[in-house]
């Protein structure tokens, strides 16, 4: 995100020095992000606390969801971080091939990584199709569409990003001198992955805890 590798920046003296506006926009961005996961992830903590419980035991006797309703398997949101682990590593490799100059290797591991981002989309939007309940039944349901629907999202905006930097590359306006764009997209998508991780987590392995 230096100010050197960006193609817009008009170098004042011999180089460019600092962060460039494109790497200042990007933490500013994740920032943001990262508050809003923050208050996401605080939502299914105090509705669980909320819960009705035995006055003796302190147990929660509605449960985290509650009986009646079943808790969806870990499957594809364990195959979703995965893909989307894998996706964001590639990203990463793509950003060490073009620092090499190895422009083509660079080309490659971007359309692998958006593939694998992708997947990782088409998995979570599987699982909340195949989630054995209505987003209204309860508290818990309307917390698991809610922040699953956001997960995608973020790693669908990963994807969209990575796919520009792509189309970069192979224009060749991207280079070993000049590839600030791929290494926002690196930061960004290894943000995304990490929160929608957290979410997944929320609204998977939380209740699971609670129930244990």
């Amino acid at each position: 995100m230096r100010a050197d590798r960006s193609r817009t920046v008009i170098p004042i003296r011999e180089r460019a020095h600092g962060v460039a506006m494109g790497g200042w926009g990007l933490w500013l961005t994740i920032i943001v992000m990262v508050m809003f996961v923050a208050g996401l992830s605080a939502a299914p903590l105090y509705l669980e606390t909320a819960q009705p419980r035995a006055p003796i035991t302190g147990e929660v006797s509605a449960g985290w969801p509650p009986p009646g309703i079943a808790l969806p398997a870990m499957g594809r949101a364990v195959l979703a971080i995965v893909l989307g682990a894998l996706g964001a590593g590639l990203v990463g490799g793509a950003l060490r091939a073009v620092r090499e100059g190895a422009v083509r290797l660079t080309g490659i591991l971007l359309l692998a990584g958006v593939a694998l981002l992708a997947g990782s989309v088409v998995t979570i939007v599987l699982d909340i199709a195949a989630a054995p309940f209505s987003y209204d039944e309860h508290a818990y349901t309307s917390t698991y569409w809610i922040l699953s629907s956001i997960g995608a999202v973020f790693l669908g905006t990963a994807v969209l990003m990575a796919a520009a930097v792509l189309v970069h590359v192979l224009t060749g306006v991207v280079d070993a001198e000049r590839h600030l764009e791929l290494g926002n997209a690196t930061v960004y998508v290894w943000t995304c992955v990490a929160l929608t991780t957290v979410l997944l987590i929320m609204v998977h392995v939380h209740p699971r805890l609670v129930a244990g």
